[in-house]
């Protein structure tokens, strides 16, 4: 078995995808990258360019292309991104792939380019919540709490498509999710600030974001496994929203989802619940299940932000109860890489990678890519500071993309808020870097 001494994280240069203008501080513009493969092996890396809310200012995202595994990348037309949804291949080749397009991080959620499929939309579908306004613990939303069985049924169909093989022509359909418990989030009124720093709110149109496989994980016997995030019903008696999360699985190869177990749905141990939608399931090298779970999901006065973990030895049926892996959380991606080594990484206020090499019961120390190490940043506390519209005094947005580019290596994408140009200037940036975990 190996152990943490057996295993190193080797860094190899970072390459510049774009840098924002100099003086550029505002809270969302040019950062929040996302990264993913196409069928086609090409890379693409999309960057937001606006405000991380429903309103405020929103300008077209950048995307560019790599085809080389990151090494250069070209800037490209929204039109030109590849976004065919990830394919799961099964033991005899057949492939199935949820959801209409891919989900761009961002770039769907806000602005020009939102794909209107991706939401229920309340008043269209003819439903009401159970709740009345509730806010995150960001102070930047009021949710309403909404039941998943009173959406209709056919809008509780999600699209998918399957074929024999990689090289047939692709069959639609829709697929069904079997959660007659399952309470979901709609926005209700997002809160912004104006160019002056003034807080301003408007009410828009409740709308979901649609629940369909994502980060779909399939084991040795075919079985699919999918993590969701979704609302505590304890949020309904709280001041804050609370999130928990949940195991769905298919055994019918994508057709039907049925909740097979409760990855983390403790009141005690967050101050605001688990993932937010930002949590990583993998396999791990010993047969086990994994997940990393966010629970920075507000910034009040001691606001949890440390990093989630929970196993289940039993494909997912039960979970421990969850542990803290790391100090911060935000967009935690996993890895189980050929080698047997486990790679994971992690955000905000600065960026992180760590890794496993006896299926995550030890972890290395952080290896810091962006900012001081996490000890440091642990004893003066100077990062932690309230959510807002500026980024002036922020390491990273920590938010992140990362695609495995070898049988030990990965790519990944971060942004740097503090990153010098050509000319020497202060700017926002978004890097990519290739890692090796090797024993």
């Amino acid at each position: 078995m190996k152990t943490i001494a057996d295993v190193r994280i080797i860094p190899g240069k970072s390459t510049v995808v774009a840098c924002g203008p100099p003086g550029e501080n505002r809270w969302g513009f040019y950062q929040f990258p996302d990264m993913w493969r196409a069928p086609g092996r090409e890379i693409f890396l999309a960057m937001n360019v606006g405000h991380d809310c429903e309103i405020g200012q929103h300008e077209p995202s950048w995307l560019f292309v790599s085809r080389d595994d990151g090494k250069t990348w070209t800037r490209i037309p929204y039109e030109q991104v590849d976004q065919s949804p990830p394919a799961v291949t099964f033991s005899d080749g057949s492939q199935v792939a949820f959801g209409e397009t891919h989900y761009i991080y961002h770039v769907h959620s806000y602005g020009p380019y939102q794909q209107p499929w991706q939401w229920w939309r309340c008043k269209e579908l003819g439903v009401e919540p159970c709740s009345g306004l509730i806010w995150d613990a960001y102070d930047n939303y009021q949710w309403l709490v909404y039941r998943y069985p009173d959406l209709p049924e056919k809008a509780r169909q999600m699209p998918m498509a399957w074929r024999k093989s990689k090289n047939d022509p692709w069959q639609k359909g829709h697929c069904i999710l079997d959660a007659p418990e399952m309470l979901l989030g709609g926005l209700g009124r997002p809160w912004w600030w104006d160019e002056k720093g003034n807080r301003m709110y408007e009410d828009i149109p409740p709308r979901i974001f649609r629940a369909w496989p994502r980060d779909v994980v399939v084991m040795p016997d075919d079985t699919l496994l999918w993590v969701y995030c979704s609302v505590h019903p304890a949020s309904l008696g709280r001041k804050y929203m609370y999130w928990k999360v949940d195991l769905f699985a298919s055994t019918d190869r994508g057709r039907t989802w049925k909740h097979r177990g409760v990855i983390a749905d403790d009141t005690d141990l967050t101050t605001d619940g688990y993932s937010g939608s930002e949590h990583s399931l993998q396999v791990m090298p010993n047969g086990d299940l994994y997940c990393v779970m966010r629970t920075e999901l507000g910034d009040h006065q001691d606001s949890t932000q440390w990093l989630a973990a929970s196993r289940s030895t039993d494909g997912g049926f039960t979970w421990s109860k969850p542990v803290e892996i790391a100090p911060f959380s935000v967009t935690p991606i996993m890895f189980t890489l050929a080698n047997g080594m486990v790679a994971l990484t992690y955000g905000r206020p600065g960026v992180y990678v760590r890794a496993s090499g006896d299926s995550g019961k030890t972890w290395t120390d952080a290896l810091p890519v962006v900012g001081p190490s996490e000890a440091e940043l642990m004893k003066d506390k100077w990062w932690k500071v309230r959510y807002d519209h500026i980024s002036t005094n922020k390491i990273s947005c920590g938010n992140l993309g990362a695609v495995v580019t070898g049988s030990d290596r990965f790519l990944l994408a971060y942004s740097d808020f503090h990153h010098r140009n050509e000319k020497g200037e202060d700017c926002k940036a978004v890097l990519v870097r290739e890692f090796a975990i090797q024993p």
